[in-house]
Parts: structure tokens; C-alpha cells; sequence
């Protein structure tokens, strides 16, 4: 089974997305350092920057995830954009760990 998806708010001032919590079956604190600067990931700055959902069926070893999700054994990533009108505001993220299924 897969975990509960996560909330991320994006701060422009500082460029991070901040994570709601809780998420990714984890307590409230340890979601809090899922944090992640924008620049930490480029499927995270594409959603955020173009507005596209992004969808990772193999995410490769060598892909370039947030650091504070290196204990997640991410098989595959879904990333949506979280809009208030005009603007987004941060990005909704599902992901399916090694030993979970695949989206459909």
C-alpha cells in the first residue's frame, strides 16, 4: 500500500515547498523536514514553474529527488499542481514506494 499523498505550499520568498502535515505515513515532524528547495528537484520546479502534472513510473536511482526524501525508496512520483486561481501555490504529490504498485 502505498503512503498518504503530501501537500506541499510553496513559499516564494525563500523558494521552498513546505510540506502540510502529516504525510507520506510519517508524524507530523518528520513530514515538516520533507521540506525541499524548488531547485532540489526538476520534476517538483517543472510542476511548479509550467503548471503540468508530472508523472515518474521508474524513478532512477540517480534521479534527482529532495535530499530529506532519500529514506522514501520512491518507485514512482505523481505531481500535481496546486493552483488558487490564476497562481499556483504549491504542488500535491503522491508517491509509490519500491515495493508498491504502480500508477494507472
Amino acid at each position: 500500500m502505498s503512503p498518504p499523498p503530501l501537500f506541499f505550499i510553496y513559499d516564494p520568498a525563500s523558494g521552498i515547498l513546505e510540506p502540510l502535515t502529516p504525510a507520506f505515513d510519517r508524524p507530523a515532524e518528520e513530514t515538516r523536514r520533507m521540506a525541499c528547495r524548488l531547485d532540489e528537484n526538476k520534476v517538483l520546479e517543472r510542476v511548479m514553474r509550467e503548471g503540468q502534472t508530472q508523472i515518474l513510473n521508474f524513478v532512477e536511482p540517480d534521479e534527482q529527488l529532495p535530499a530529506a526524501w532519500n529514506d522514501l525508496s520512491i518507485r514512482s512520483l505523481l505531481a500535481l499542481p496546486l493552483r488558487q486561481g490564476q497562481q499556483i501555490a504549491g504542488v500535491f504529490c503522491v508517491v509509490n514506494k519500491t515495493n508498491g504498485l504502480f500508477f494507472r
